[in-house]
């Protein structure tokens, strides 16, 4: 991922550097609700497969979705699991419309290793497969990528923080705690 310059802010910084599950700390805000964009076998990208150790043109599980959370695309989600790691996740391919995050971190052994967190120019090709998706340019949004393993497999997961959605985020946590009726 590149980098473009800027800080993000105290919210996205809390969830870009959540080390736990992500989709747990999201409902902490609000409902969420998850709508997939693609489940398929695939080849990953060239840095995918590299950061799996997975031998070029092999296949893996690709999972796309987007995490809504109080309206509005908040989170682009994808996930990149090797064929030998569905053993530990065989209930993923059925997963449907139910967040990784709830499974995965129901593991008792689940780890995350270290994560790489980089602003986002809106060129890169994660953003154009974001732009394949319909969804906004993500120029001056976060992402952050990551290994889990689980049962001491491990798989690969990237996710893209909006500007406007994870923002918006932090507005009805406030609205919330200030009470009903609360505006921006």
């Amino acid at each position: 991922m590149a980098v473009a310059p800027g800080r993000p802010t105290p919210t996205v910084r809390r969830l870009l550097n959540e080390r736990g599950s992500l989709t747990a700390r999201l409902e902490r805000l609000g409902a969420v609700h998850v709508h997939v964009l693609r489940e398929a076998w695939q080849r990953p990208g060239a840095d995918e497969g590299v950061a799996l150790g997975l031998a070029v043109g092999r296949h893996a599980w690709l999972r796309e979705v987007v995490l809504d959370c109080e309206g509005g695309p908040t989170i682009y989600a994808r996930s990149v699991v090797p064929g030998r790691m569905l053993g530990p996740l065989a209930r993923l391919p059925r997963l449907g419309e139910r967040p990784l995050g709830r499974l995965l971190f129901s593991a008792a052994d689940v780890q995350r290793g270290p994560l790489a967190v980089a602003r986002l120019r809106g060129d890169e090709p994660l953003a154009g497969r974001l732009r394949g998706h319909g969804l906004p340019n993500p120029k001056g949004g976060w992402a952050r990528r990551s290994t889990l393993s689980v049962a001491g497999r491990r798989l690969l997961v990237t996710e893209v923080f909006f500007p406007e959605g994870v923002e918006g985020e932090q507005r009805g946590a406030q609205r919330r705690a200030i009470g009903p009726g609360a505006g921006p």
